[in-house]
This record gives structure tokens, C-alpha cells and sequence, in this order.
């Protein structure tokens, strides 16, 4: 753990020169544990990935792990990124490290934060190179302060209606928190966050599960398999605002060489998918959704034409 502690205005200059928050840039983030996310920093890190206190633990739902940032001082500056692929009823978060009362306290807790969303352009085919997945970050949409309480309860931050206003139709969206200020540690000058909680505005949504091999459609509650592939992995990329209609990326489950992609179309109503072959000749790609004059079209790349395509989802018999 780190010792000491620093002047944060010193921090908070160093962390926005290593990390610029410049609208246009593109991250690398890290597709896990159901999340697709980004951290400034960690403490630790594994040149393997996952270290001990890596932003994975951000989503684990294990209150004994915790991200831990990993610049000098106190951290202040230092941000976690999250693609949001819908709309949002509010964010849960344990503050701290929050496996014992003695950790808890020896450690920095955060104290204030900013809480703001993205417009994103997420990378055709689901591309993923060695350092991660590209995200380019466009523009800053909505923005707001929160001070978190000194406690490793779960809490729940709310959303602003602007927010819900300047998302509306964006999605998928990235999500970004940027410490502002902590509660200090006994011990250590180490600021830590053991879970971050995004709970959905819908009472149907799509979860991916058991290694990335299952999909599954949960509804008031209810959770639904459609289908299991052990020798698969599956990834979602977006779902309409509705909650009628999904994208999601099929790959092999063992990598050699190449990776190959598939695209599914997920009709979430009926529980199953669509074959691509019903969406036109020559439909290979699938982009995302867009409301036209009250109508659902879906966005797609075709290998008969050089650009985009739409197509009316009302017109498509699951």
C-alpha cells in the first residue's frame, strides 16, 4: 500500500496529463465480468491483466474486493469508465474497501465525485486488439456532482432528469466517475471502491452469463435461457430503448489466429434469435437501432452494399 500523503491539487495535475479527459480520444477498455470498462489507474497491476485490485472488481459482486487506484497520493483525478448499453434507473456503489471495518478505515474512501455520461462510437465487428477494446469517446452529454456518505453500505446515487434527457436515444453511452475528493485513510493514501452497480430502467434485459457462454433474458425477475454454447462467447453490443430487440456478437470460445465474428439479432419478445438471412440479402453486420417517425429500424452493413443500411424492424417475423 502506498504511504504518505500528497498534496492533491499536485495529483490532480499529474492524473489529467497522464489521462486526458479531450472529447475524440479513444480508450482501450477491458471487456469482464459482464462490463465493458476503463480505470485511469491501479494499484499493483498484473502484466497479465486482473490484478489484485483491478476495476474488474468494480463488478464482481463481492463486497471483499475492491478497486484500488494507483497513483501517488490520494488519487484524486483518477476516473473508471463504463459503456452503458441502456437506459438507467440509478447506480449502486460500496464505498471503500469494504471487507473489514479495519480495512475500511485504514484505506481512503471516497468522498466526492462527478458523475458524467459519453456519447461513445463503439469498434465494428466487436475489433479487439491486445490492449483491449477501442471506444471513442465524442462528446460529454450530461454531468453532475455527487457526495458519497462515509460507509461500506451499499448506497444509491439517483440520476438527475437532465441526465435522462441528454441520454435519451444515445445508448449505448459510457458512464465515467472521477474522484474529487476522499475521506483519508488511518494508514494508507490509497483510495479504493469496492462495487459500482448499474441497475437498468426496464423490467426486461438482456444478460450474458457463465463465462460468456450463456444468453439469457431476464424478465420481471424471471430469468430465461436461450441458448448455451460452451465453445462460444457472447458479447452484447446494444439494446433498443424498447427492450424488443438486441445485438449481440457470437466468437469462438478458443482463439487461434484469427478471430471469426458472427452477429445475432436477439428477438427478446419471442426468446430467440433471428437468422440474418431474413434481414436481406447480403446482411453480415450489425451496427444498431434508430427511431425514425415513431418506427424501429435497425442499422446494418450489407456485403451487396458499400454503406449503411436500414431496416424496418416491424417488418421482420422472428
Amino acid at each position: 500500500m502506498k504511504t504518505g500523503k500528497a498534496i492533491p491539487v499536485l495529483i490532480f495535475v499529474t492524473a489529467a496529463f497522464l489521462f486526458p479527459a479531450g472529447e475524440g480520444n479513444t480508450l482501450f477498455m477491458t471487456d469482464a465480468m459482464g462490463r465493458i470498462y476503463w480505470v485511469s489507474s491501479e494499484l499493483s497491476p498484473s502484466p497479465e491483466g486482473f490484478g489484485k485490485y483491478g476495476g474488474h472488481h468494480l463488478f464482481d459482486g463481492d463486497k471483499k474486493t475492491a478497486w484500488v487506484e494507483g497513483v501517488p497520493g490520494a488519487g484524486i483525478g483518477e476516473r473508471i469508465r463504463v459503456i452503458v448499453p441502456g437506459p438507467l434507473d440509478h447506480i449502486a456503489v460500496v464505498n471503500g474497501y469494504a471487507k473489514s471495518p479495519g480495512i475500511f478505515r485504514a484505506n481512503n474512501r471516497v468522498r466526492e465525485i462527478r458523475v458524467s455520461a459519453f456519447a461513445v462510437r463503439m469498434p465494428p465487428e466487436g475489433r479487439v486488439t491486445e490492449k483491449g477494446m477501442p471506444v471513442t469517446f465524442l462528446s460529454r452529454l450530461a454531468s453532475f456532482p455527487v457526495t458519497l456518505e462515509d460507509t461500506a453500505a451499499t448506497r444509491k446515487i439517483s440520476l438527475p432528469q437532465t441526465w435522462r434527457e441528454k441520454t435519451a436515444g444515445q445508448y449505448p453511452i459510457a458512464m465515467e466517475i472521477e474522484i474529487r475528493s476522499v475521506y483519508p485513510g488511518a494508514r494508507f493514501d490509497d483510495t479504493c471502491l469496492s462495487e459500482l452497480t448499474l441497475v437498468f430502467d426496464r423490467k426486461t434485459r438482456v444478460e450474458i452469463r457463465n463465462r460468456d457462454a450463456e444468453v439469457w433474458i431476464i424478465r420481471d425477475g424471471e430469468p430465461q435461457l436461450v441458448t448455451r454454447k460452451t465453445d462460444s462467447v457472447f458479447q452484447l453490443i446494444e439494446t433498443d430503448r424498447e427492450s424488443h430487440w438486441a445485438i449481440l456478437i457470437e466468437m469462438p470460445g478458443r482463439t487461434e489466429g484469427r478471430v471469426e465474428t458472427r452477429y445475432r439479432l436477439l428477438a427478446i419478445n419471442a426468446g430467440r434469435f433471428v437468422s440474418l438471412e431474413k434481414l436481406g440479402a447480403g446482411v453480415n453486420e450489425l451496427y444498431g437501432f434508430e427511431t425514425r417517425g415513431g418506427k424501429l429500424y435497425l442499422r446494418a452493413g450489407s456485403s451487396r452494399d458499400s454503406g449503411e443500411i436500414h431496416i424496418d424492424l416491424e417488418a421482420v417475423q422472428p
